[in-house]
């Protein structure tokens, strides 16, 4: 149900409101309809609010969606750096690597994720955007195999082959998922847990220079 449409000059709790409203409903179309099919019209009528509110707050349609865009970027990090609380090196790192897979796993995530990778084809800028998100999370990544390597919990191999390597075993299902596939192919009939584990198991054992023979 659309929420009421308010006539008059809000109070600052409720410019905020909408403020984030709008925000909400533009990434909810965002994932559906990329850039391209995304209408100012449209957003404000979820909103509940004025085209010309938007126009006020945000100043165009681009404007809001690189506000969108970086806010998203930003919880996406905020998320997954909050839960490194391990007290080990290689645990913070494993704990981190959850919390990344739990991200891109779930759908709309995954849909965010996907609208990123296609309109970065041909936008320069968000091809930008993307590629620092991807920097700023292996750099967190290569931070915590260093330490671990420190430590004797990870072997002595070039951290950035580590971090890639991690990273590419965690984006499988979030792959799958963008596909739209049933939830048994996502995790290829394994559980969420079970298929993080196994992905995990997966990586220590590359690492280590062994074959995975048991990653279940």
């Amino acid at each position: 149900m659309e929420p009421p449409r308010r006539f008059g000059r809000p109070t600052l709790e409720e410019a905020a409101g909408l403020r984030n409203r709008v925000m909400e409903e533009t990434l909810g179309l965002l994932r559906v309809t990329g850039i391209s099919g995304l209408s100012v019209d449209e957003v404000a009528r979820l909103a509940g609010v004025t085209k010309r509110t938007i126009y006020r707050q945000f100043g165009s349609k681009s404007e809001l969606v690189d506000i969108v865009v970086d806010q998203e970027i930003d919880r996406l990090q905020d998320g997954i750096l909050s839960s490194t609380n391990e007290a080990s090196p290689s645990g913070k790192l494993q704990c981190w690597a959850r919390s990344f897979f739990d991200y891109v796993v779930e759908p709309d995530n995954a849909s965010f994720l996907n609208y990123l990778c296609f309109e970065s084809i041909d936008d320069p800028c968000l091809r930008s955007k993307l590629s620092g998100w991807h920097m700023r999370m292996m750099d967190i990544a290569l931070q915590l195999i260093g330490r671990a390597q420190k430590l004797g919990e990870l072997p002595l191999l070039p951290p950035e082959r580590l971090a890639g390597l991690l990273i590419d075993l965690m984006n499988g299902a979030m792959h799958r998922r963008r596909l739209h596939l049933d939830e048994l192919l996502v995790f290829v009939g394994q559980t969420q847990e079970d298929h993080f584990r196994s992905r995990w198991n997966c990586f220590l054992a590359l690492a280590n220079g062994g074959c995975p023979s048991d990653t279940g």
